[in-house]
């Protein structure tokens, strides 16, 4: 579908359009075949955006891989027809990157997300032979 590489992809709604990630760059290309164009200027993170049938829901920029952030982080609404973007919601974290699950409903009404609320260790102990 892509002769550039890419990740993450996604097929409209309408099955005419295949979302994918390049970098950052959020990107499309026609099922039916052609060259793909850049979606938006805004920087996509990896496994925090998502399609529904009113368009392409994305968080803003998160922290880099290791870190968590507390947010807010504003959630934006594409409509890839017009292009415009517009803020629709924040979401609070602890969040972290390396660890995305966001996704939106079919028709756009519900977002979905997970947060990090509880990190857990253990100490061990072992006997060790003399």
């Amino acid at each position: 579908m892509t002769r550039d590489g890419g990740f993450e992809a996604y097929e409209s709604l309408d099955g005419r359009t295949l979302y994918y990630v390049s970098g950052a760059e959020l990107r499309g290309v026609p099922v039916a075949g052609g060259s793909w164009t850049r979606v938006t200027d805004h920087p996509i993170n990896h496994g925090w955006w998502s399609v529904s049938a009113r368009g392409i829901y994305f968080a803003g920029i998160l922290p880099p891989n290791s870190q968590s952030r507390n947010g807010p982080f504003p959630v934006f609404f594409l409509n890839p027809l017009s292009g415009l973007t517009r803020e629709v919601t924040s979401i609070d974290g602890p969040l972290a990157s390396s660890s995305p699950d966001f996704d939106i409903s079919g028709d756009g009404r519900t977002l979905v997300y997970s947060r990090r609320e509880v990190s857990t260790s253990q100490i061990r102990m072992l006997e060790v032979r003399p």
